[in-house]
């Protein structure tokens, strides 16, 4: 049987094609003034909300009285924080058919403006405080999120305050542009592991899609993510499309030392599902007390972007045997692929496609290969990005088939109809001309009880090509213990329960261990893999 899976067939999909206006609109004219859209938390726990009255009304406001400074389908960089001011910043910009690039910091700002021109930037006075002067000077406008005295530096010409773009304006002459939700208008940008992050270019059209072919992100969600990442922007995509609300903290909530505060969060607010990454589920199950009194009330917990293993899932469901985890494997670029859906009776995940989407595995002639063998991971939905904005090249090697995209992911459809990642071809160690890729290592490694964390990486061998070495984070209370005799017993316990590959007729070794105090990731907690192989090379140099 092919390796070829294809998500449920939708019959009624005519709202797709409705705009994020024609919703947001929608959501005002059916809510009264004080239903919610969005509820924030600062870092004392103090409440806030946005309701979907004030978010349609300013929003149009701030689209009216900025439409002499633009025209339509020009490129705005929006670099705001989880606040109130970025959702209707976005839509004002939406409403004006502006491609909205959404930035999270000043180093993505900084390595954008050196590549490109924008037409207008929104930015909130934190931020502009921290980036130079020469930055923003070819930038023609400036929408300040502040006070303008503190940047007398710029011409008063090209600054305009945020605060008087969305004072009301009942002028009923004002024709705003018709804005189509299959235009060009929304920008996320890659993590940037290695180097200047990727602008994937998307539409409203593919966004609102995902919500409405996605069960799974209509009920009243915690979000652990900025409003500007992926995770985050999806939900603010949500409360327009479904009417439900979304719950965002203003406090850093991927901060393992705010764990305890977003859990107080999902009480307060008795919320059915919340989004957290997994290594912020794992420090959740340090506050067992905590995590226990949302048994009843979290229904649901999504969570992505990195392996789930059975102990930790076991910790889980024995605090919350109620509850169902949805992990979902997806892109920047490709939306949600598919789900893993996890139960207490049940460890073995039960896999869910999105309404049309398909997958294939396929070897490196772009042929679909038989099931239980490992491939390409190939995807074709309606969340796939249009292109790389500015890089038509990156664009070409992931868009080159009849509408399939290359994920860059490898991957297996098991022939029960399971499927999982094995790795990225980034992440490939070639060790004597085998290949393969380090995840199946690290589930065993990470069992062994003085080990908080591993990644293994291939080390220039001159005989081999690469040899393995594990980079291990220790748990806490390992941290005194002599490095010599751990390494020892890590090496053993490797050698023992490592499986050998009897397909590729190989037995994975670790042949070096090197300790690291903590894992290298980006702002988005992405591990890299580059940067710890130079740090595990140079330590070995030592």
């Amino acid at each position: 049987m092919s390796s070829y899976l294809c998500g449920a067939v939708k019959e009624n999909f005519v709202e797709c094609f409705k705009s994020l206006n024609q919703f947001l609109d929608e959501r005002e004219n059916e809510n009264k003034d004080d239903d919610e859209a969005i509820v924030f938390y600062d870092g004392n726990i103090n409440r806030s909300s946005l309701s979907f009255s004030e978010w349609s009304k300013s929003s149009r406001n701030f689209a009216k009285n900025f439409l002499r400074s633009v025209k339509k389908s020009e490129l705005v960089l929006l670099l705001v924080p989880t606040c109130r001011e970025f959702p209707i910043s976005f839509m004002g910009l939406q409403r004006l058919g502006l491609n909205t690039v959404l930035v999270s910091n000043k180093i993505q700002l900084e390595g954008i403006l050196s590549h490109i021109k924008p037409d207008a930037l929104v930015i909130e006075e934190n931020y502009l405080l921290e980036i130079p002067s020469s930055s923003i000077e070819e930038i023609p406008i400036v929408v300040l999120i502040g006070e303008a005295k503190k940047f007398d530096y710029i011409p008063a010409k090209k600054l305009l305050l945020y605060n008087d773009l969305i004072k009301e304006n009942n002028d009923d002459t004002i024709n705003l542009p018709k804005v189509n939700s299959e235009n060009d208008l929304i920008v996320l940008l890659t993590s940037g592991t290695t180097g200047m992050p990727k602008l994937v270019q998307h539409s409203q059209w593919s966004y609102i899609c995902q919500v409405i072919e996605n069960d799974s992100f209509q009920n009243t969600s915690f979000v652990d993510r900025q409003m500007s990442y992926t995770g985050g922007f999806g939900f603010i995509i949500t409360s327009i499309v479904t009417g439900r609300k979304s719950i965002f903290s203003k406090f850093t909530a991927q901060e393992t030392a705010n764990c305890k505060k977003s859990l107080k969060v999902l009480k307060l607010e008795k919320c059915p599902m919340a989004f957290f990454l997994g290594y912020l589920l794992c420090d959740s199950l340090n506050h067992k007390e905590e995590l226990k009194e949302l048994d009843g009330t979290l229904k649901f917990i999504l969570t992505g972007g990195q392996v789930l293993n059975n102990t930790f899932l076991s910790r889980l469901f024995d605090i919350l045997p109620n509850v169902i985890l949805i992990d979902v494997y997806g892109a920047v670029e490709f939306g949600a692929m598919f789900f893993r859906i996890f139960m207490k009776n049940n460890l073995k995940p039960i896999m869910k496609l999105p309404a049309f989407s398909q997958i294939t595995i396929r070897n490196d002639m772009g042929e679909v290969v038989e099931r239980g063998e490992t491939g390409h991971i190939w995807v074709k939905n309606r969340g796939c990005l249009k292109e790389y904005r500015g890089n038509p090249s990156a664009t070409r090697k992931v868009v080159p088939l009849n509408g399939w995209h290359n994920t860059g992911d490898f991957g297996v459809i098991e022939k029960d109809g399971s499927a999982r990642v094995t790795g990225r071809r980034c992440d490939e160690i070639n060790v004597g001309s085998v290949k393969f890729f380090p995840l199946e290592l690290e589930e065993k490694i990470i069992h062994f009880e003085c080990i908080k964390d591993v990644i293994v990486v291939g080390i220039p061998d001159d005989r081999l090509g690469e040899s393995l070495c594990a980079v291990v984070q220790l748990k806490e209370n390992y941290l005194d213990n002599n490095k010599e005799i751990l390494k020892e017993n890590i090496l053993q316990y490797c050698s023992e329960n490592i499986p050998s590959f009897p397909a590729l007729g190989y037995a994975c070794n670790i042949d070096n261990v090197v300790f690291i105090d903590e894992l290298h990731k980006t702002y988005t907690n992405k591990v890299q893999r580059k940067s710890i192989r130079e740090y595990a090379i140079n330590s070995l140099k030592e």
